[in-house]
């Protein structure tokens, strides 16, 4: 007993009583020490010791080592990459920064929740794709301008009703998905939240921001993308999975590399599954059929929102590219796992997770970096960007929501 808990034989006894006494008063003077001892003894005789086993990663290969299992259990490296904005970009970011604060400024005590939450897509969407934030900028300019395509095209009112909100695959996608927030949402309290900010939203102001990101250069993280999946293939690893969290993303990235020679491409989200025709359109596919092309080498990416990160194995694929970073570390594991699996064909899993960098001087440690901590925690440190001295990225400003 002293062994277990490191106190003196009278202390050691006392956090016994307390355990055994069926009145709570005694265990809540226990101190920190005595509380440590009274941990460490439940522990140490629970009931579950005997009934539950845990595997972890490590584990796993000292069994192998040992000669105890017959499979060997891969290697994860993680590499993040951060990537400087464009003056260009710097712009529109800074715009929405502006839009963002004044429109929280702008709305009364009633709103602010709602204006907070749709103020908060905006933010996650900027840190996935400016394409992806256009598309919700679209989407609410039709709200505000009554469904019409804006000013001159006939909806100036709005129609009965109230803004017209997106569909079910739109506020699924814009659904919180940390575990950190103070409540839980489904897809009809986000469309409520959605249509009371947006009717108060500024027309004019959405069509800036709009006409802002229309004249931004190439995407700068989409070309990083090309030169990662370059390097991944260069490595030996000839095939990769591209995680985003939005569809219109992964549309983006689908139109943009379909036309580079050499690179075979497949869909999978909330949709299903999808592939290109002969006569360059995509038709769809199913989920099963969706795993067996690129288990046979139809394809060098499979670009794919979340709805791959659950239920599908790829454990032939090698290599894992995460355009954006979900909030909620849960996600981030189940993403990887598709890969990081029993049989896994590689020995090195590799984990590219290019960012945007947010203001160079931003020195603080972001909440948004705490997604990573999981991923490296069981696959080891993660490779040095040695262009990468500030941590803070745009997505983590965008979890922080700083401005």
């Amino acid at each position: 007993m002293r062994r277990l808990t490191g106190l003196t034989p009278l202390k050691a006894n006392q956090v016994l009583r307390a355990l055994r006494d069926s009145a709570t008063i005694p265990r809540r003077q226990l101190d920190a020490p005595e509380r440590r001892a009274a941990l460490a003894v439940l522990r140490a005789h629970t009931p579950l010791r005997h009934l539950v086993s845990r595997h972890t990663r490590a584990l796993l290969r000292r069994y192998f080592r040992a000669g105890l299992l017959t499979t060997p259990i891969a290697e994860r490296r993680v590499e993040d990459r951060f990537i400087d904005l464009s003056a260009a970009e710097r712009e529109v970011y800074e715009a929405v920064e502006s839009y963002i604060g004044a429109a929280y400024a702008r709305a009364g005590a009633a709103e602010r929740s709602a204006v907070g939450f749709v103020m908060t897509i905006y933010r996650r969407r900027l840190a996935s794709s400016f394409r992806a934030l256009r598309a919700t900028l679209e989407r609410h300019r039709a709200a505000v301008y009554g469904g019409g395509g804006g000013p001159g095209a006939g909806g100036e009112s709005r129609p009965r009703g109230g803004p017209q909100m997106a569909g079910p695959e739109a506020l699924e996608e814009d659904l919180p998905d940390d575990d950190a927030g103070d409540e839980l949402l489904d897809a009809d309290e986000a469309g409520d939240r959605e249509r009371r900010a947006l009717a108060a939203a500024q027309r004019a102001e959405i069509d800036l921001l709009l006409a802002a990101i229309a004249r931004l250069p190439p995407d700068g993280k989409l070309a990083h993308l090309r030169r990662v999946c370059a390097d991944l293939r260069a490595a030996g690893y000839r095939q990769a999975m591209v995680f985003t969290q939005y569809t219109a993303t992964m549309d983006f990235l689908r139109a943009a590399l379909s036309g580079d020679a050499g690179l075979r491409l497949l869909c999978f989200s909330g949709r299903g599954g999808e592939a290109p025709a002969a006569d360059g359109s995509w038709r769809a596919i199913g989920r099963d059929e969706a795993r067996r092309r690129f288990r046979d080498g139809e394809a060098d990416l499979l670009l794919c929102t979340d709805a791959a990160a659950e239920g599908l194995n790829f454990q032939f694929c090698g290599a894992l590219i995460n355009y954006d970073m979900p909030w909620n570390p849960m996600r981030v594991e189940q993403r990887i796992g598709r890969i990081d699996r029993l049989g896994q064909a590689h020995s090195l899993i590799r984990n590219r997770q290019p960012a945007l960098r947010g203001h160079g001087g931003d020195r603080r440690v972001p909440r948004a970096a705490r997604p990573h901590r999981p991923v490296r925690e069981r696959g080891g440190p993660p490779a040095a960007d040695p262009g990468a001295d500030a941590p803070g990225d745009l997505h983590c400003r965008a979890r922080s929501g700083s401005g």
